[in-house]
């Protein structure tokens, strides 16, 4: 048996379409083929486009068709406290800095030649500290908070969540 559990994670911002329909069974198929069990997290934590509603829905047709999710269905939004507590530990190991830009930011950036499309081109990485607390005023003069980012690689970052959860994993970061 394969470890780990197949899943599905909607937002719960409409009624389930046909794309979300197509990947619940695919991703219910290939957990079951591969010995695994198939959970459901509803992905609502943006409360101003979900509703339990439409979550209710969602899982209602998705039964309907015959998809069946196994132990209970996890919502996003009872994690808030886990995921709090998470960020604090990558900010704590000063794993992850505030990044003040808005999307269309990150769109105008990576038009520059020789840049990825929508690839964060690192704007904010090296502020001095005087230059965050300006844009930090900033944004929430204008009601918005800053993101977080993770500065190393990926690598990295993915060596720290293995070993925090499974232990005997550990890595060497380069800042």
């Amino acid at each position: 048996m394969t470890h780990g559990n197949g899943r599905f994670a909607p937002s719960p911002s409409g009624d389930l379409h046909l794309g979300n329909l197509r990947t619940a069974v695919i991703a219910e198929l290939w957990a079951r083929v591969t010995g695994r069990g198939f959970v459901l997290r509803v992905d609502d934590i943006d409360r101003g486009r979900s509703s339990e509603e439409a979550a209710q829905r969602q899982i209602g047709d998705l039964e309907a068709v015959g998809v069946h999710f196994d132990g209970e269905i996890v919502h996003e939004s009872d994690c808030i406290d886990d995921y709090a507590a998470a960020l604090a530990e990558l900010s704590g190991r000063g794993l992850v800095y505030e990044c003040y830009c808005s999307r269309r930011d990150i769109r105008e950036a990576s038009r520059a030649p020789h840049t990825a499309p929508d690839r964060y081109p690192g704007t904010c990485r090296d502020l001095t500290d005087a230059e965050r607390e300006r844009r930090r005023r900033d944004l929430a003069a204008a009601g918005r908070v800053p993101a977080l980012r993770l500065p190393l690689p990926l690598i990295h970052i993915l060596m720290w969540i293995r070993s925090s959860v499974q232990g005997g994993v550990t890595a060497r970061c380069a800042g």
